[in-house]
């Protein structure tokens, strides 16, 4: 699931997260963007967790097409967050936590892009 979301959003995203087609705005599109590279860092990070070398090759070219096509993303995806960014260790462990969740098949990709999406638009900011 996360490498179909990231290979949509490689593509422009033709389809909303309920799988019926829009137009995305640029706003949800940047939110797609900033996310991709949270994603890549998790999946990147968890490969051994991954049994098959297709999907780990599959990754391993969808994260070279991503860098490729975004610049912006090549620093964000080979430094730390934590540093980078100045977010709290609460927070941080809270994304982590999440994007295990999501990692496992807990929760839905879509579920998290929508309480990242309510956690960006947020007016309590951390």
């Amino acid at each position: 699931e996360c490498l179909k979301f990231l290979k949509e959003v490689q593509a422009g995203g033709s389809q909303n997260l309920s799988g019926q087609s829009f137009h995305q705005s640029g706003g949800v599109l940047n939110l797609f963007t900033e996310t991709t590279a949270t994603f890549l860092k998790v999946l990147k990070s968890h490969t051994d967790l991954v049994t098959s070398g297709q999907v780990s090759e599959e990754l391993e070219k969808l994260h070279i097409s991503i860098i490729d096509s975004n610049p912006s993303l090549q620093n964000s995806s080979t430094t730390d967050s934590s540093a980078s960014n100045g977010f709290p260790k609460d927070v941080e462990d809270e994304a982590n936590n999440i994007f295990q969740d999501m990692f496992h098949d807990k929760i839905p990709v879509p579920n998290v892009v929508q309480r990242l999406i309510r956690f960006k638009e947020s007016s309590v900011k951390r």
